[in-house]
């Protein structure tokens, strides 16, 4: 139970009163320390978009957090806390696990119940599971998962780590269904995160984005009242940054260029776009369909490798 940790994310604005700078929460989830010098596994989306990271260990001291790296591909991330001597978690082996298995999830439901235990079995070992546009294959319990236990940890009965949990179902009127990343899939990620802080062969093009909605649709006659009209909005990508010399620049993509489509796919979102650029591998060829202003291009891109 030490080595599962609550993570409290944030965001930094500034007050137009008064000009300071303010830090407001976002959200909250749960961390697993992997290392006893600070390194923590989380998911992805915990941390995403977040300008501070705090963890609470569980006798509720608070260290601020450093992001190490992410993987939106897998959802998950590394932060770290300058500690040391902290109690890292058993890793073990989820390939040895099986239906039936009793297993326990520990994390931070709520935001609120640091350190809480539910207990469960293995409903599943190899469920094809997609979020936010992304299939996984997850393992399935029953043990109770709520928000907040994002990031936590799957433990089996001899108290090793097996799983970083992510999801829950969240249908109306289903309870039992939670899902967690198995830790043999997830090791290599790790690996590569606390080392590198990115994951290695995975295409990269070297932007940054956010998800925007565009209007269209019929706008006449919106000054009459009794005139009635419908918009329509879509999500898309927009290019927020170019890293120099990256896959993006060589392709002529530019700040501010609204992504729709990759290969003739629709582009719906970052997570999805992410998702679609993993199906391909370094070195292949697309051909990104951007809206720069009210021009419709087609870009060719040479997808590249972090380095």
């Amino acid at each position: 139970m030490a080595s599962v940790v609550g993570i409290y994310v944030g965001n930094t604005t500034i007050s137009y009163a008064t000009g300071e700078t303010q830090e407001q929460d976002t959200g909250s989830g749960s961390g697993v320390i992997i290392t006893d010098d600070g390194y923590i596994v989380t998911n992805n989306h915990v941390v995403q978009g977040a300008d501070t990271i705090h963890v609470y260990l569980q006798d509720g001291t608070k260290y601020d957090a450093k992001l190490i790296g992410t993987d939106t591909f897998s959802d998950l991330a590394i932060v770290k806390i300058d500690v040391a001597n902290l109690p890292a978690a058993t890793i073990g082996s989820s390939g040895n696990a099986t239906v039936g298995d009793t297993v326990y999830a520990i994390g931070n439901p709520l935001g609120v119940l640091t350190s809480s235990v539910s207990k469960g079995i293995i409903s599943g070992l190899d469920r094809t599971i997609t979020i936010d546009g992304i299939s996984m294959t997850l393992m399935q319990t029953d043990a109770s998962i709520n928000p907040g236990n994002s990031g936590g940890g799957l433990f089996n009965d001899s108290g090793e780590l097996i799983g970083i949990v992510n999801a829950k179902s969240a249908s109306v009127e289903v309870e039992g269904l939670g899902f967690a990343i198995p830790v043999d899939s997830a090791r290599p990620v790790i690996t590569d995160l606390v080392d590198l802080g990115y994951v290695t062969g995975r295409p990269y093009i070297g932007i940054t984005m956010q998800d925007v909605s565009l209007r269209y649709g019929n706008s006449n006659n919106r000054n009459n009242p009794f005139s009635f009209y419908m918009d329509n909005y879509v999500t898309r990508v927009q290019v927020m940054s170019v890293e120099s010399g990256s896959a993006a620049e060589k392709g002529g993509l530019l700040v501010n260029d609204i992504l729709t489509s990759l290969n003739g796919k629709e582009i719906t979102g970052s997570s999805q776009f992410a998702a679609m650029l993993y199906e391909y591998k370094v070195g292949d060829t697309v051909t990104i369909t951007v809206l720069r202003g009210n021009e419709t291009k087609d870009l060719t891109v040479v997808l590249g490798e972090r380095s």
